[in-house]
């Protein structure tokens, strides 16, 4: 995937937005403004919030390793990104964003996933596991960083960490 193009993309919706609420933006004057056909937008993204939570994961979860560490670095980043999405978006649009952040968290963790274990057998029976508990997880931090009481990022990392099954820890911290 050509990280370049997305990033052209989403550099140019973020144009159109200073113009227009990203409600009243079809997807054609997107295209137009980056100088691109539909169908290559369509190749990359589904729709104008497909653009956004893609930023949104890439700036909050730009690490490859997972470690307790990381994970709270990531934690406070996408909280301090969703509350600045809530008061420059509207909340159909912050609401969207969830839709789409698990397939960039699955992705991405699946391929960590499968260049960290060889085991085929292994691979084949964790990869439903893997998309339950990041998807749950995601869930999870959704309602954390929607909700007024929320704990601090080690309490959430500490959550995290213990939903995980132990087959996925032993991938992910070499245990």
């Amino acid at each position: 995937m050509s990280s370049g193009l997305r990033h052209w993309i989403y550099d140019s919706l973020e144009m159109l937005m200073t113009e227009k609420e990203i409600e009243n933006i079809r997807v054609e004057e997107l295209c137009e403004a980056a100088g691109i056909q539909p169908v290559m937008f369509s190749f990359y993204f589904k729709d104008l919030y497909d653009v956004l939570a893609w930023n949104y994961f890439r700036i909050g979860c730009s690490t490859e390793e997972i470690t307790p560490k990381n994970i709270e670095r990531a934690l406070r980043k996408l909280r301090r990104i969703y509350y600045e999405c809530t008061e420059s978006y509207s909340e159909q649009c912050c609401q969207a964003l969830w839709q789409y952040i698990p397939e960039y968290i699955i992705r991405k963790y699946r391929k960590n996933f499968w260049i960290r274990t060889k085991n085929i057998l292994l691979q084949s029976r964790m990869e439903f596991n893997l998309e339950l508990y990041w998807k749950g997880a995601t869930e999870m931090f959704r309602q954390w960083v929607t909700s007024k009481q929320q704990p601090d990022e080690s309490v959430m990392t500490k959550r995290l960490l213990f939903a995980m099954s132990q087959d996925m820890k032993d991938v992910f911290f070499d245990t």
